[in-house]
């Protein structure tokens, strides 16, 4: 399980389901001031995130290593559809 914490320290933090405090761990505690949205891709194994203040998203290993920064770029409606402001078809 994953959870953040908006507190004086703000971090994201992770434990095991089965009650055992050995298993919780604070995975990212720097750079963060709001952090909100997680959410987990499994595949990839992979942790993201939003700043609320620093306007960033994230994203790291499910152990809170490889932490970096997902790049974005302004999206544009077509056809009901979004894109990249910046794509182009092909």
């Amino acid at each position: 399980m994953f959870w953040t914490d908006w507190g004086e320290v703000a971090k994201i933090e992770r434990a095991g389901m089965d009650g055992d405090p050995g298993t919780r761990r604070v995975i990212v505690s720097t750079q963060l001031f709001w952090p909100n949205g997680l959410t987990i891709d499994y595949r990839a194994s992979r942790l993201y995130w939003a700043d609320g203040k620093y306007s960033y998203i994230h994203s790291c290993r499910l152990d809170g290593s490889g932490r970096t920064e997902v790049p974005t770029r302004p999206l544009t409606a077509s056809r009901g559809r979004l894109s990249n402001a910046k794509s182009t078809n092909a």
